[in-house]
């Protein structure tokens, strides 16, 4: 029951502003990266230049008091100072509250949430009504169906579906970056 709890807090409470410091980052750290893959900077100055990025945040300093520590860095120190953490930490956190969040509240397995092939897409969540907070969710049904249904989902799956999907964003203008070719469409566009 504590996981489902911690989970919730991280969904309800703290994942979105995090979420906010990411996006709000992310293209001037894409723009960084870009200068270092031409030649412009080396990596001491990329790093240099990534950390400036993140003290430079006008959403910085609504994540740290929501998360109730400082983010320094990107990545956090295999021992932390107390009262520190790392941004990607940070993330990792949200992803795993996200998943346990709709693996709980919706009965699913790992694959039908996280499969490369089969897991959640960018299309899976329809709103039906928002006043009303009524939504479906697809899912894959690997155990009987081997298809895809639509199941109605609850409000803090909406939520955590919604976080998983600004993460993605992010996370598909990156992979474009990287691999060169645009980000996928359809079904194709996972979550997780």
């Amino acid at each position: 029951a504590r996981l489902l709890v911690y989970s919730f807090d991280w969904v309800v409470n703290r994942g979105c502003s995090v979420v906010d410091l990411l996006e709000d980052i992310s293209e001037d750290l894409l723009s960084t990266i870009e200068q270092k893959a031409s030649g412009v900077l080396s990596q001491k100055k990329v790093t240099q230049q990534k950390i400036q990025i993140l003290n430079n945040s006008k959403k910085l300093a609504g994540a740290e008091k929501t998360v109730g520590k400082r983010i320094l860095k990107f990545y956090g120190s295999k021992i932390p100072k107390q009262g520190e953490v790392g941004l990607l930490d940070l993330i990792y956190q949200i992803v795993v509250s996200c998943f346990v969040i709709i693996a709980f509240m919706n009965a699913r397995r790992k694959d039908e949430i996280r499969h490369p092939v089969i897991g959640l897409h960018e299309k899976s969540l329809q709103v039906i009504d928002e006043s009303l907070q009524l939504y479906q969710c697809e899912f894959y049904v690997e155990k009987t169906m081997r298809d895809y249904d639509l199941f109605w989902v609850t409000e803090i799956s909406k939520r955590a579906i919604d976080i998983m999907g600004r993460i993605a964003n992010v996370a598909w203008r990156w992979g474009s970056f990287i691999g060169g070719k645009g980000p996928p469409q359809g079904r194709d566009r996972k979550l997780f």
